[in-house]
């Protein structure tokens, strides 16, 4: 159930929430739910258990939601993320740095709350990976992408590793993307219609959208949503890539 409501990426937002209120009370926060992520391993600012602040975020409450209906989300337009913070075994950063320098893509999206608006086109994304030496994190039952260099990730931390060796990440709103601003791990992120991107992204990545400035938070079907994927081009993703990589050079 709890993997249905909140995702990986709502557990790295609520890493900020957890810190401040494990710093003003002087012991680790607590998670609403009392469901324990593996996102949160090693965190010295969240329990599994004592008695600790509770943060807000739990089944069904999102901060950064007001509300829903059978068919769209309704966005706190207010609400910016604070980055999070992922911590790392030093086991999993030397499995990570074998990965140094790798570029990386997320073609996926949560299949959940009808994902499939926020996704790029699939063929715009092997145009990508054929452009570019990328490296495609692969938890089982995902489909590769052709072009790509697939790397098994049994678990979401063996990609946080791999992730914080990157000098960049390509990818749509998702975890992945919230995973990079708290690994410090450039990134550029394709925004549609369905979400703005001052509500859920990061003012340090490169967030490239259609010049949309309504988002409908649809969880059916849209055609608008289509529309602002089919208007960013693979050209603009790849030259996209390049200056950021040449600029970190």
């Amino acid at each position: 159930m709890r993997r249905f409501w909140l995702g990986f990426g709502d557990d790295i937002m609520l890493t900020a929430e957890a810190r401040r209120l494990s710093e003003k009370a002087g012991k680790p926060a607590r998670v609403g739910n009392n469901e324990w992520s593996p996102i949160w391993e090693n965190n010295p600012y969240i329990s599994k258990g004592g008695d600790g602040p509770k943060t807000s975020s739990s089944i069904g409450r999102r901060p950064y939601l007001k509300g829903w209906n059978a068919t769209r989300l309704f966005y706190d337009e207010n609400h910016r993320p604070e980055k999070g913070e992922i911590y790392l075994t030093d086991s999993e950063k030397e499995f990570g740095k074998q990965y140094e320098g790798s570029i990386i893509v997320e073609p996926h999206v949560k299949a959940t709350y009808f994902g499939a608006n926020k996704a790029w086109i699939w063929d715009r994304w092997i145009e990508v990976a054929r452009a570019l030496p990328t490296i495609q994190c692969l938890p089982a039952g995902k489909r590769p992408l052709p072009g790509s260099r697939q790397l098994a990730t049994p678990t979401i931390r063996h990609a946080l590793a791999i992730l914080s060796s990157a000098k960049l990440l390509i990818t749509t709103d998702g975890a992945l993307h919230h995973a990079a601003a708290a690994l410090q791990t450039p990134c550029i992120v394709l925004w549609g219609q369905r979400t703005n991107p001052l509500v859920l992204g990061y003012p340090e990545h490169l967030n490239l959208t259609a010049g949309q400035s309504e988002f409908c938070g649809s969880v059916a079907p849209c055609e608008h949503c289509r529309e602002s994927m089919l208007a960013i081009t693979a050209e603009q993703v790849i030259e996209s890539a390049r200056g950021l990589l040449e600029k970190g050079r």
